[in-house]
């Protein structure tokens, strides 16, 4: 990974700022307090922090302190352009609590702004972690060693360089593997006794929560039955506190439904006795009203009916002519329909008849051929296949090595005789005679008797081709051809001779032939059109007038029953307005009914049903709240919400104790797996590239440097004498030599296939001229490997170096 390109708008106190890099060596040159710094942990946060700010996290506070602008800045900004395998990328990042914005652009112009996308995708570009770019190739040159104890206690970086410094992780520094080892043990049975941390439960699950042990236990399982508990009575009050609420609310609705019938029922009782009496006059005057109606409407229809009754009665006499007529017309279609068909008949057998002769035509253009012909047939040829086959089942192999006659006749098996052309194998099934100018051989196989086979099969085919001349056939195949259309033409013309039976039925041909003879179709009206309206002048107009002429005798029938006669009508009317006028006077000194009921008789079934349902409900009241005050005194002293409160105290003490334990077992699996791989030899590349480093930066003035296992440095000069072991003791220029030398050794270890830039702060300004002149050499070899990044506040060292000098 290489940088190209940083910009800002604003970071801590840096505005409006933009550095490119080159490949190699790129000096930042300015002042103290111009940025360098500044500049250096911008690019890390662009790599490694995310955009978002939370203040409740301290890290993110103290991010926040640091770089953003005093007093109320609200944001900070960021871009950085970088190379990988010959491919651009670019980062822009603002750092913000309520509007951050990130994003990552791949060289195919493709964008990532979600977090998590960002994060894997970033992995897999930068290959090591957070970790290890934080201590190795940002770190400053006066903590490397601060920096390489942080890479030991580090998870995350030592499992990249673990190949060369095994075992200073495993010493950490100085400590006890055995007394870390029991310690971790001891921490591990406290919290886990009794407990199946793979598994998350008890050991014994039969000692769960309902059974819980009384001594001998961790704190895990101890933090467990406390949570489980609470969760218990969580449960319990959950159901106790949503009942007792449930119950509450539908005794208030009992309380408020109470209420509203009671405030009911007193409005209704106090018209109740009104109502009642006015309920049977509405009654009266009802029927009073319709009684009323009813003669007013029989006074003007009763003329009307009796002329209309006169009326329909002529239009009957009418439609009955008109049916007569119908019915006539009727006979004469049927008489020609049925002659119709029988004609169809007579057609149909015509066309059949000539349809059989056609297929006698056909039949007799065929040689007679019949079953008896064909089973004799079969018979022959299947004793000829089975001569064949006898024949081939004996094969015989024959070869002429030498012979003084040039004229070699052979006849194989039944095959007649043939002429040999060369020297060849002679091939036969059965039977073999080989005939020269000198000797006849004859060779039969030994498994069958040839002659008796050869005269079956020459008897058998002379049955055969005589039996295909007299029937004029080729072979058997033709004949059964034959065979199966002459038994085809014969089912033909039965099933023809069938068919004219089923149109005949039980007449005669000739019978029906003289049926039709003598008779003359002509034109007449269609047998469906003459029953369609017989049906419609029977049913919709006969029909109907029939039923209205009756319902009009019938209701001058009952009109004359019930008054006599027409003239007594308006009588009996003028003495029903008179009981109408008195019973409306006693209404006017009723009290009204209510708009809600029509009827006296709903109001009254209305305040029935009121009081009913009053002393069911007050019944239902008293019921429910003896309940209630009984699971009033089930619940217990906390509430839900206390006991969810104690509750999650519980778990996060729970879940601590969990993780803790993981990570003590991750630390005591890890701790054994680095023993295990752990070898005598594993600082030796970092000490041969330390070394060489040192004596090139110290004039060769120190020939051997040892890492002992608690990761002591250990220089000898050329007399032999060691330099302090704490390199805090050294000078400030031996120091920056040592730190140096030791900063490039663990880089190049961990970055040997892998293209990199690394950040060094002004490592030069402790040193001699002479011991800054190698330095210098130094990194100008490094920077033919690796791109370096080197801040400086000295012009001179910034002119000594060269490279692609940035000014700030």
């Amino acid at each position: 990974m290489k940088l190209r390109k940083f910009k800002t708008n604003v970071f801590a106190g840096i505005n409006k700022q933009k550095l490119e890099f080159e490949d190699g060596l790129n000096v930042i040159l300015g002042k103290n307090e111009a940025g360098k710094s500044t500049i250096i942990n911008a690019i890390y946060a662009l790599l490694f922090k995310e955009a978002k700010i939370r203040l409740n996290y301290s890290e993110d506070r103290e991010f926040k302190n640091r770089f953003f602008p005093y007093p109320d800045g609200d944001h900070i900004h960021g871009l950085l352009e970088f190379e990988i395998d010959n491919k651009n990328y670019l980062i822009e990042k603002k750092w913000s609590r309520e509007e951050p914005y990130q994003y990552l652009e791949f060289p195919d112009g493709r964008r990532i702004e979600n977090e998590k996308k960002l994060k894997n995708e970033k992995r897999k570009l930068l290959k090591f972690n957070k970790g290890t770019y934080k201590n190795i190739v940002f770190t400053r040159q006066r903590g490397i060693k601060s920096s390489i104890k942080r890479i030991i206690e580090s998870d995350e970086v030592v499992t990249t360089i673990n190949n060369f410094l095994r075992k200073a992780v495993m010493e950490l520094d100085g400590v006890s593997i055995d007394k870390l080892n029991k310690k971790i043990d001891n921490e591990i049975n406290d919290l886990l006794k009794k407990w199946d941390i793979n598994n998350n439960r008890p050991s014994n699950t039969d000692r769960d929560v309902h059974n819980p042990y009384q001594m001998g236990y961790g704190l895990i399982y101890e933090a467990y039955i406390n949570k489980e508990k609470i969760a218990m009575e969580m449960e319990e009050s959950k159901k106790l506190e949503k009942d007792y609420e449930e119950r509450t609310k539908i005794l208030k609705e009992l309380r408020d439904e109470r209420k509203s019938i009671n405030e009911r029922i007193e409005k209704l009782s106090e018209i109740e006795d009104d109502i009642f009496l006015r309920g049977n006059l509405e009654a009266e005057l009802d029927s009073l009203y319709d009684k009323s109606e009813r003669i007013k409407k029989i006074n003007r229809k009763w003329p009307v009916v009796k002329n209309e009754l006169a009326k329909e009665k002529n239009k009957l006499v009418e439609y009955e002519k008109e049916l007569k007529k119908l019915k006539n017309k009727k006979i004469k279609a049927k008489k020609q329909n049925e002659l119709k068909k029988i004609k169809e008949k007579i057609n149909k057998i015509e066309d059949k008849k000539k349809k059989i002769v056609e297929l006698k035509s056909e039949k007799n253009s065929y040689k007679k051929i019949d079953k008896n012909d064909l089973a004799e047939l079969r018979k022959y040829k299947n004793n000829i296949s089975k001569a064949e086959a006898s024949l081939e089942a004996a094969k015989l192999l024959a070869k002429i090595n030498f012979s003084s006659s040039k004229n070699i006749k052979v006849q194989r098996g039944i095959n007649d005789k043939e002429i040999l052309d060369g020297d060849e194998n002679i091939k036969a099934n059965g039977y073999l005679r080989i005939i020269t100018d000198n000797i006849d051989i004859e060779i039969e196989s030994a498994e069958i008797d040839f002659e008796k086979l050869n005269e079956e099969y020459k008897k058998n085919k002379k049955y055969y081709d005589n039996s295909l001349d007299k029937l004029s056939v080729k072979n058997l195949s033709k004949a059964e051809d034959r065979y199966e259309k002459l038994k085809n033409i014969n089912s033909k013309i039965k099933n023809i001779k069938d068919s004219i039976n089923e149109i005949l039925e039980n007449d005669s041909y000739k019978d029906l032939k003289a049926k039709i003879e003598n008779f003359s179709f002509e034109e007449v009206e269609s047998l469906e059109n003459i029953n369609k309206n017989i049906e419609n002048l029977r049913e919709n107009k006969i029909s109907d007038l029939k039923l209205n002429i009756k319902t009009k005798k019938e209701k001058i029938k009952d009109w004359k029953e019930e008054f006599d006669n027409y003239d007594l009508l308006m009588d009996k009317l003028g003495d029903m307005r008179s009981e109408i006028k008195t019973r409306e006077e006693k209404l006017q000194n009723l009290a009204e009914l209510p708009e809600e009921f029509e009827t006296a008789a709903e109001f009254k079934k209305e305040l029935t049903k009121l009081r009913k349902n009053k002393e069911v409900l007050d019944n239902k009241y008293n019921i429910k709240r003896e309940k209630l005050l009984q699971l009033e005194n089930q619940l217990g002293d906390n509430s839900y919400e206390e006991l969810k409160k104690i509750y999650e105290e519980k778990k996060r003490i729970y879940n601590i104790l969990v993780n803790k334990a993981k990570k003590v077992i991750k630390i005591k699996n890890t701790i054994n797996k680095k023993l295990n791989e752990m070898d005598e030899n594993s600082l030796e590349p970092l000490v041969e590239s330390f070394s060489k480093k040192l004596n090139i930066l110290t004039e060769n003035n120190y020939k051997s440097i040892e890492i002992e296992d608690d990761f002591e440095i250990k220089i000898k000069n050329q007399n032999n004498k060691n330099l302090p072991a704490n390199l805090d003791l050294l000078s400030y220029g031996t120091y920056d030599a040592v730190a140096l030398a030791l900063r490039f050794s663990v880089f190049e270890n961990l970055f040997a296939n892998s293209p990199s830039f690394i950040v060094l702060d002004d490592c030069l300004v402790n040193l001699d001229p002479e011991r800054r002149k190698k330095a210098i050499n130094l990194i100008n070899k490094f920077q033919n490997r690796y791109q370096i990044i080197f801040s400086t506040c000295s012009p001179q060292i910034a002119k000594d170096l060269g490279g692609n000098i940035i000014k700030l």
